[in-house]
């Protein structure tokens, strides 16, 4: 392809003057140059056959671009799911190290019973649901089997927070006592029970291992001053804390279906 251009003359004190006798010939794409040759080579069918044949790579990079592109997006927007399963998997992690202290809520109850207030009466209380009974022993078995070290494992003596710690853990290898007892059954020594579950809440564990606590919401909620919905520790559930110098700062929640199903994944 020649084409006529203008090229500059030098003249003293003026601009290089402007003349049209020389030629150029501008470089042609090596892309352009092949489409010409075969375009002249082949029928116009043809020729339209090869380039799309050509631009089809183009397309498919685009489209496995794109591709990924939405995997990169998706991943980056993840949903609250995955978020609030990444931030168990990190305080199971946590409780595994030890030196923490771990304040479990007694397993999913009959809602349709009525506490009495009673201790010892099993019939005037609020006790495990079926599904609650199960609950309470998978949770054990994932307390195995992600080998979470427990040093004293202490329980309410109200019924469904001592089942929950026998069916789970065995009788033998609980302590009950009333120092975790429920609001509703403590009495005149309400105030004794918040005390002590206070302290065992802020006195660390032995090194490598941690504390169980078995109890009740509103004892915690009490104690602690913070609130504890059912969004955030329903039955079931436990709060972890690390306990040490003054208040025990609480490290987050999980519930009991988190906990099993990271023992089952493991498994």
């Amino acid at each position: 392809m020649t084409l006529p251009i203008a090229t500059r003359e030098a003249t003293p004190g003026n601009a290089p003057a402007m003349t049209a006798n020389t030629s150029w010939s501008a470089p042609v794409p090596p892309t352009v140059r092949h489409a010409t040759a075969l375009n002249r080579a082949a029928p116009p069918s043809l020729f339209h056959d090869e380039v799309q044949r050509r631009l089809v790579p183009v397309n498919v990079r685009h489209r496995l671009g794109l591709t990924l592109l939405l995997a990169v997006t998706a991943r980056a927007v993840a949903p609250a799911e995955a978020r609030a399963q990444s931030e168990a998997e990190i305080l199971i992690a946590a409780i595994q190290d030890g030196g923490k202290v771990i304040y479990l809520r007694h397993a999913a109850t009959n809602q349709h019973e009525i506490d009495t207030g009673r201790l010892g009466d099993r019939a005037g209380q609020r006790n495990l649901s079926p599904a609650g009974i199960q609950q309470a022993r998978d949770l054990g078995r994932a307390f195995r089997a992600l080998l979470i070290p427990l040093d004293d494992i202490l329980a309410s003596p109200v019924f469904r927070a001592r089942d929950t710690a026998e069916l789970a853990f065995g009788a033998d290898r609980i302590t009950v006592t009333t120092d975790l007892v429920a609001d509703e059954y403590a009495g005149g020594q309400l105030r004794a029970m918040l005390d002590a579950t206070g302290r065992l809440l802020r006195t660390p564990p032995r090194p490598g291992t941690n504390r169980l606590l078995i109890g009740h919401r509103t004892p915690l909620e009490m104690v602690t001053g913070q609130r504890f919905p059912d969004t955030v520790l329903p039955e079931g559930a436990m709060a972890v804390f690390l306990p040490g110098g003054g208040e025990p700062r609480l490290l987050g929640t999980v519930s009991a279906e988190r906990l099993v199903h990271s023992a089952d994944v493991r498994r």
